[in-house]
């Protein structure tokens, strides 16, 4: 009956709930998370996984960023780890890597720093250090480096490689040379590493060493013009001719019209009239007259070519 008091049967609750009564019991079960399935599931979440493995999951973000080359992200990510989780080493590693990319040396630095404050003795740790001082400009710090690095692994490659480039750097061409003469001796020189060593050589007047890296380059590559050019041109400075002939004679026979052609044709003919072959020396004194018919010297030269040739004979 509309108006009318609901009664209840004696002995018996009222059972009904006023709509404010409900909003207020609806507002405290929200606030204990019973109505609030999605912030519940987060936290449930949270609780689920350990510290540890949210790093895990974390620093595999973070290889795949770095595989793309999404190097922001990736250094992001590694940090995020580096503080949630300060023993994983590999993520102060490869964070010092991205740094090191983007041209952060000096952040790099610092990175290598915190990591060795918790392992000291971790060698992939120097030598990230050691790389990331001599891209900074660090040259004699990242040369004490790979020098200790060296006395703890002296049969690794790389840091003799690494180290010989920093020597370079730093000016130190002897002590450079010497590094790459000893990759090319256990025969896993690099062909751009001989060639950069030669070049060190000559640079320094350091011919025999020199000649040594060339004649490696030539083995890589007997056809290079300026590697048979080097070679050809240190044995006619030093007047062993019979060894500077073959150098010049490849030279011609690989590339006739080269640029130099008339000048290896004149040493040509100098160094096999100083061995006695005239025959050979006339060939090239006929193609220099060919190339400059108005100079009477070269008939001269000739001329005598076949006097000397002539005598040798009788």
């Amino acid at each position: 009956m509309s108006g009318a008091t609901r009664k209840t049967m004696p002995g018996v609750r009222d059972r009904t709930m006023s709509v404010s009564a409900f909003l207020a019991l609806a507002g405290c079960l929200a606030c204990a998370g019973v109505l609030a399935p999605g912030a519940s599931a987060q936290r449930q979440g949270d609780q689920i996984f350990s510290q540890e493995e949210i790093c895990k999951k974390n620093y595999q973000t973070g290889l795949e960023y770095l595989k793309n080359r999404r190097l922001d992200s990736a250094g992001k990510a590694f940090a995020e780890v580096k503080e949630a989780c300060p023993e994983m080493i590999d993520a102060y590693l490869k964070l010092g890597l991205v740094q090191v990319q983007l041209g952060q040396h000096m952040e790099a630095i610092d990175t290598y720093e915190d990591a060795l404050d918790e392992q000291p003795d971790n060698i992939d740790v120097k030598e990230g250090m050691a790389y990331a001082l001599s891209s900074a400009g660090e040259l004699d710090d990242a040369i004490a480096l790979y020098l200790e690095l060296h006395e703890l692994q002296p049969d690794d490659l790389e840091i003799v490689r690494n180290l010989a480039f920093v020597y370079k750097q730093n000016g130190l061409v002897a002590e450079a040379v010497m590094l790459y003469n000893r990759l090319i001796e256990l025969g896993v020189a690099k062909p751009t590493e001989v060639a950069e060593a030669g070049g060190l050589a000559l640079q320094e007047k350091l011919y025999l060493p020199a000649v040594t890296f060339y004649k490696n380059l030539y083995e890589y590559d007997p056809n290079d013009v300026s590697t048979l050019s080097i070679l050809g041109g240190y044995y006619w400075k030093i007047k062993f001719f019979e060894e500077a002939i073959p150098y010049y004679e490849k030279i011609l026979e690989i590339d006739p019209q080269n640029a130099q052609t008339l000048l290896y044709n004149k040493i040509l003919l100098a160094c096999k009239k100083s061995i006695g072959d005239f025959a050979g020396a006339a060939r090239h004194a006929e193609y220099v007259i060919t190339q400059e018919p108005d100079d009477p010297a070269n008939y001269c030269n000739l001329a005598f070519i076949y006097k000397d040739a002539k005598d040798y004979e009788s």
